[in-house]
């Protein structure tokens, strides 16, 4: 209602209906550039599975197990293309996989037209199983997806002397399966940000316990799911499946003996594109497939009909296109022991061994930050790969332990019995 005066001075009501006709404003397609990827002097071409000559260099194809190809991924994880094309070669039930880099990073897949992974296909960053457990071996813990976390070992007192299995790797690493009472390794948790900004993967579950000699193997726990960016200036098509599920565990050889392991923890997928369509599935479970603790799954896109019921976890979806990384970066790392620095390339997240110490006793972990705030405070955990509970020190970075670039170096202490560990360091703050 509004009113107004005429020339006589007299009051007049007007009724009066605006109506004010909606406007959606959209950007053209040919002018998104969601990748920044359009025209990028490393794109890899057009990739398409049914044509050898557009795969990436390294790439290798197994006839067996319905038919797969498998990608080595670069040292930074990102792979550029024009587009990208994951459909079933004739005979084959066509799946894709990646090669862990040395740094163990997530997938990145920056394609600056259309995605379409066909039904009967399969993209997959998945954990891997861990190793079965016999009267004479016990369970090792299963490798991670890209991105995410080792599964723990599991113990074998008659076989490598232990009763109490090991955590799980990374921040949410299973609980390790314990001898007395005898339980089961943990499933590992997906400790990543619902915006999957920073992305991460799962956490690997905790190995299996064991209580006597003889058959008596404890499983090991499943590797974490790994992590995925699909980001296209296109349309992306799913009829197929993506897969960050976590690792089985496996397990035990004498369930009245021994125990077994936990499932990998789920990983996160995140996919940003102009439209996501299709009729297929999406998952980033932990490894049985049906336990509550799950990864996360993110769709950012203009428009997006893909199946409300195709994403386990349920996806989160938004029509925002949020950039591709945070314009933040921070990092953490443990980079060195009693003043030695740490092997540029490490295989503690594959389960190799980086360190050796001299001798058992003290010993000082330099961690060192960038881009992490003054008065936040780092977790620095040490866990034996067999024997129980990890070793926790936290340490607040303080003004003085930063310089004027946001880097800063603190020390954590733990006094080491003779044993195998592995090392992680985390920070958790709010951004602005």
């Amino acid at each position: 209602m509004m009113k107004t005066r005429d020339r006589h001075g007299l009051h007049r009501a007007l009724f009066a209906t605006l109506t004010g006709a909606a406007v959606a404003l959209a950007t053209p397609a040919a002018a998104l550039d969601i990748c920044g990827c359009a025209g990028h002097p490393d794109s890899l071409g057009a990739f398409d599975i049914a044509d050898d000559t557009t795969w990436p260099p390294g790439s290798t194809f197994n006839a067996g197990n319905n038919g797969g190809l498998t990608i080595p991924l670069p040292e930074d994880g990102v792979m550029i293309f024009d587009s990208f094309r994951l459909v079933s070669v004739v005979g084959f039930t066509t799946y894709l996989r990646f090669v862990r880099n040395t740094a163990n990073t997530p997938v990145t897949l920056l394609v600056a037209g259309d995605v379409v992974i066909g039904g009967s296909s399969s993209l997959y960053v998945a954990g891997g199983y861990a190793a079965a457990a016999t009267s004479n071996i016990a369970g090792a813990g299963g490798l991670p997806g890209p991105g995410g976390f080792r599964g723990g070992d599991a113990a074998a007192l008659g076989v490598n002397g232990q009763s109490e299995g090991g955590e799980g790797l990374g921040p949410g690493g299973g609980s390790w399966g314990t001898s007395a009472p005898l339980t089961a390794g943990g499933v590992g948790v997906f400790v990543g940000r619902g915006e999957l900004r920073p992305l991460v993967g799962g956490s690997g579950g905790g190995g299996g316990a064991s209580n006597s000699t003889g058959n008596c193997s404890g499983g090991g726990g499943g590797g974490g799911g790994g992590a995925l960016l699909l980001a296209a200036d296109g349309t992306v098509t799913v009829n197929g499946t993506i897969d960050a599920d976590g690792g089985r565990a496996s397990g035990t050889s004498n369930g009245a003996c021994a125990s077994s392991g936990g499932h990998g923890g789920g990983g996160g997928v995140r996919i940003i594109a102009e439209t996501i369509n299709g009729s297929g599935t999406m998952f980033a479970r932990a490894g049985d497939g049906s336990s509550g603790l799950r990864g996360a799954i993110r769709m950012e896109s203009l428009n997006n009909s893909f199946n409300q019921n195709g994403a386990d976890p349920r996806a989160t979806r938004v029509q925002v296109l949020s950039p591709l990384v945070n314009s933040l970066t921070p990092s953490i790392a443990i980079t060195g022991v009693d003043g030695t620095p740490v092997p540029e390339v490490l295989q503690g997240s594959v389960g190799g061994v980086d360190f050796v110490l001299p001798a058992p006793g003290v010993v000082n972990l330099q961690v060192e930050t960038s881009n992490v705030p003054a008065g936040t405070t780092v977790e620095v955990a040490v866990k034996p790969r067999l024997g129980g509970a990890a070793l926790r020190e936290t340490v607040l970075l303080e003004q003085q332990n930063c310089d004027t670039a946001a880097q800063c170096t603190v020390f954590a202490s733990f006094d080491l019995q003779s044993n195998v560990y592995f090392a992680e360091a985390q920070a958790t703050f709010q951004t602005p």
